[in-house]
């Protein structure tokens, strides 16, 4: 952001001024530092913007505003995130009025060519959606369910179906083409986050995004357009469509699919997201919280095709700072948490923003425990779940609780929260059962795997007044183990208040868990 900059966007901000009262933007050099902790660690997350084409003074103020307001709660600045979030909300809301009153005079919007128009309010609208997402705060949580509506009026003004566009096109109109699929693929994502997160009913259902996959990351990531050209060069065929792809991992033929070309880590993280939403929708038809035997095979077969297709993916990796950025990793998280909700539905008891830490505890107590006799596709969602905790294990809890560097808030936050109870009830329930003995070889191998991550933890963290001379005595003590290590791995301060929430709800947890083995 420079002065010049700064002062177009008052200009703009001028057509606004009746909406936006008195208003008082902060400094360029807030908005330089806000814009920039967007730009160095949020863009990769969120990576429907293309920063290499990105020129601020031709976007629409409320997307400028947005931008700065994600990157204001990514330093902790919450006032001024809160002031940005509510003036861009402001005027997108204003922006869609009047689009609508224009439609109906059938007026032209002046200014930027109105598609574009359009395609940068959603993104707006987007952006402002992640921030109140990951709140904890009702009042805000609650807005960003109010705008789903609006944004639902951009994309389907701009259209949930693109064009075959022709690959040799120029760079700049490529650019936004991509950046067109990607806006719309991301506002599925985001609300079918909402679903799984907050349990709201879905807003945009897969089989209506009839998009092409997101492009690679070579070519997304090109800073200049013969570097664009290359990456280019070495595409063969464009990216299948999302509902083709999606039916491709449903199908229950046998064959694992062969997807052509790969998807990109974006197309998986899409697709991912179409297999989540499946599985939401199976449940809210079944009759008893657990799932007919024939939609669990359906599921886990589909779950087992896109971890093959993502292995199969040239940039998909395991390392959170991975050149081709940090989508792949947050995949693997969801798909934990996918396989956790095959077999144990979580999301109704929680309530995140709306309850206090010790009432999220408390209902998650309640939470019915999973059956104990396993089978393969529930063996799975146990090594996902043990897998999500060696993670923070093998990196460094202390260092994991100093820096959160694994986990962009909140996405790592769910998959770990879900993955933490479901594997703690399953050791409950086996310990309350004395099932032990009875065990077959996959559950041995289970608590094989658990205990070699417990042992590292234990060995490396600083567990302070914390007891772990217990932890691998028996099933219970490693379920409680399991919810100290989670606990603590969230329990510093992180710009997302979610985060937070959730850190504090499973150390009370622990606590109700410890306390009722006292009675088993």
């Amino acid at each position: 952001m420079t002065e010049d900059r700064l002062g177009n966007l008052q200009r703009k901000l001028q057509q606004f001024k009746d909406s936006l009262a008195d208003i008082s933007l902060p400094s360029c050099h807030t908005f330089t530092k806000c814009l920039s902790a967007w730009e160095e660690t949020l863009a990769s997350h969120l990576p429907y913007i293309h920063i290499p084409t990105l020129c601020l003074n031709d976007c629409i103020p409320e997307l400028v505003l947005a931008l700065a307001a994600l990157g204001a709660q990514q330093r902790y600045e919450t006032r001024t995130s809160l002031l940005l979030f509510h003036a861009g909300k402001t005027i997108a809301l204003e922006r869609i009025r009047l689009t609508r009153l224009r439609n109906k005079e059938a007026k032209p919007t002046p200014g930027l060519d109105q598609s574009e128009t359009i395609i940068q309010s959603a993104s707006a609208l987007l952006t402002l959606i992640v921030l109140a997402t990951w709140s904890a705060n009702a009042e805000l949580v609650d807005e960003a369910f109010e705008l789903h509506r609006p944004l639902m009026f951009c994309l389907r003004e701009d259209g949930l179906t693109d064009e075959d566009e022709m690959s040799n096109q120029d760079w700049s109109l490529w650019a936004l083409s991509e950046t067109r699929i990607r806006i719309k693929a991301m506002a599925f994502c985001f609300l079918n986050l909402h679903t799984i997160a907050y349990d709201h009913p879905p807003v945009l259902f897969w089989h209506e995004v009839d998009l092409k996959l997101p492009c690679t990351v070579r070519e997304w990531h090109a800073m200049e357009e013969f570097q664009w050209l290359l990456a280019r060069q070495e595409v063969v065929n464009e990216q299948r469509r999302f509902p083709e792809s999606l039916k491709a991992l449903l199908s229950s033929d046998g064959q694992t699919p062969q997807m052509q070309p790969a998807p990109s880590p974006l197309g998986n993280y899409v697709l991912l997201h179409g297999l989540l939403q499946r599985i939401y929708l199976i449940r809210q038809i079944a009759v008893t919280p657990i799932l007919r035997e024939e939609d669990i095979i359906i599921l886990h077969k589909a779950l087992s095709n896109w971890a093959t297709t993502w292995q199969r993916t040239s940039e998909s990796s395991l390392n959170p700072r991975d050149e081709n950025g940090p989508i792949a990793f947050t995949s693997v998280a969801l798909l934990g948490l996918a396989h956790v909700r095959v077999h144990l539905d979580i999301g109704p008891y929680r309530g995140l923003a709306y309850k206090l830490p010790a009432q999220v505890a408390a209902a998650l107590a309640k939470v019915p425990s999973p059956q104990i006799q396993q089978t393969k596709s529930a063996v799975s969602a146990l090594l996902y779940s043990i897998h999500a905790l060696s993670i923070p294990v093998a990196i460094g809890i202390e260092y994991v609780v100093h820096t959160q560097a694994i986990f962009w808030c909140c996405q790592h936050s769910l998959g770990s929260l879900e993955c933490a109870v479901f594997l703690s009830k399953w050791l409950y329930a086996i310990s309350a059962a004395k099932a032990v003995q009875t065990m077959n070889r996959s559950e041995e191998y289970v608590l094989h795997c658990l205990r070699q991550v417990l042992t590292e933890a234990v060995s490396s963290a600083d567990w302070g007044d914390i007891n772990t001379s217990l932890w691998l005595e028996d099933a219970f003590h490693m379920g409680l183990a399991v919810l100290r290590i989670w606990s603590r791995v969230f329990s510093n301060s992180s710009a997302w208040p979610i985060t937070v929430t959730i850190g504090k709800s499973l150390a009370i947890y622990a606590d109700t868990y410890e306390n009722r083995g006292l009675d088993m």
